[in-house]
């Protein structure tokens, strides 16, 4: 279903070159749509058909992600979070949404001026009329400042010194500005 005053391209799939393309084992997939109205461009990296991964053997992140991060007050049901985020590129309006492993608290000052979100009407200064095609808005969480975003990643002892900060530098450029590297030896952190 299409937003008012939204003209969707055709549902495609661009192969695009990864930002990082020499040696590139995999190519970057994306949905795009046009929003005629705005003249903006939304890309989506990806469609999440699946919302948990099966445990590969390689990797601790989703452990490590449960243990050593709090969920925020009323996404506990959550099964992801997501930031969407403008770029204004010479004209070109793009909207892009990427997932976000956690955030840096903010310090007491900082979040007793934060405000909460209450209701979906705070997010725009002049809501659109609401219809209920089967979409449940759950109230919960907190604004949080896009510089407080991180990406959490895990590797063990013997692998962290190969780990390509060359292919995590495009990301901290473009979306998150946080990367935190956690390093474990058979699945114990220090």
């Amino acid at each position: 279903m299409q937003a008012p005053h939204c003209q969707a391209l055709p549902r495609m799939s661009l192969a695009l070159s990864p930002l990082r393309s020499v040696g590139a084992s995999r190519p970057l997939y994306m949905s795009a749509s046009l929003f005629s109205a705005f003249g903006s461009l939304f890309a989506s990296p990806r469609w999440e058909a699946q919302t948990r991964v099966k445990y590969s053997g390689y990797t601790s992140g989703f452990n490590f992600e449960e243990a050593w991060t709090d969920l925020a007050l009323g996404c506990e049901e959550g099964t992801g979070h997501h930031r969407i985020v403008k770029y204004d590129l010479n004209g070109l309006e793009m909207v892009v949404r990427f997932e976000v492993d956690a955030c840096i608290p903010p310090s007491a000052a900082k979040a007793s001026a934060m405000r909460k979100v209450q209701s979906i009407d705070d997010l725009a200064n002049d809501p659109a009329p609401v219809s209920s095609h089967g979409l449940t808005v759950i109230n919960g969480g907190a604004v949080v400042p896009h510089s407080s975003i991180l990406e959490l990643t895990t590797r063990t002892q013997r692998r962290a010194a190969k780990f390509d900060w060359n292919d995590a530098y495009p990301q901290l450029f473009l979306q998150t500005p946080h990367h935190f590297l956690a390093v474990h030896d058979r699945g114990r952190f220090p």
